[in-house]
């Protein structure tokens, strides 16, 4: 995992922070969340226009948030498919919990986890909180087709979004964009796992 925040225009003083990550797809729902905008407060009067330092005050606009993702079967060292003969059938998920900022997990959108690719959405979690699905990405990967690009991107006003902080948090307290997928009949244990890398590009003002 990799956060990476810098400035990318003085006169506004507009930042852009970067996300990368890798990791496995099996039959058990998984999920990341926590990657938007985890920033620690600059000091001073620095951050504005200063690579590396992340934000000023207890509050941003967030401005856009996009993600390239790729997802691929696996293979051995010399390149080789380990999952020969056989369709895997994907589907990962980009919700924001719209109640507070605690993380979401495929039961608290879905309403049956157990059929995984065709279950339809809960109509609220738990205790009437209340989220937005803003992708519900699904695919199959093969022999023929081993790897999957899928572009997302976050639906946010032109205006942006503001988006606060607790004092002493770099997490914030009214938005976690959680991502949950799952790869459908593929054993935990197994070596033939797809895997996914992601890499997210959030742009923000100190608001």
């Amino acid at each position: 995992m990799e956060i990476k925040s810098k400035a990318i225009d003085k006169a506004t003083e507009q930042k852009v922070q970067y996300y990368t990550t890798t990791g496995p797809m099996d039959q058990t729902w998984s999920a990341n969340n926590g990657f938007v905008l985890r920033l620690a407060p600059g000091v001073g009067g620095e951050g504005t226009n200063v690579a590396g330092l992340s934000r000023i005050g207890q509050s941003v606009n967030l401005k856009s948030c996009t993600a390239n993702l790729r997802i691929n079967l696996n293979k051995t060292a010399d390149g080789i498919l380990q999952n020969l003969g056989n369709t895997v059938y994907c589907r990962i998920l980009f919700v924001d919990n719209l109640s507070d900022n605690t993380a979401l997990a495929a039961a608290d959108v879905l309403q049956d986890p157990a059929t995984p690719i065709n279950s339809t959405y809960k109509n609220s979690m738990s205790s009437s909180k209340k989220y937005k699905v803003y992708a519900d990405y699904k695919f199959c990967l093969s022999d023929d087709k081993p790897q999957k690009l899928l572009n997302f991107k976050m639906k946010i006003p032109k205006t942006g979004r503001v988006v606060h902080y607790d004092i002493g948090s770099t997490n914030p307290s009214d938005l976690n964009l959680s991502m949950i997928w799952v790869a459908e009949g593929i054993n935990p244990v197994s070596f033939n796992k797809p895997v996914y890398n992601i890499f997210m590009k959030s742009r923000f003002e100190d608001a």
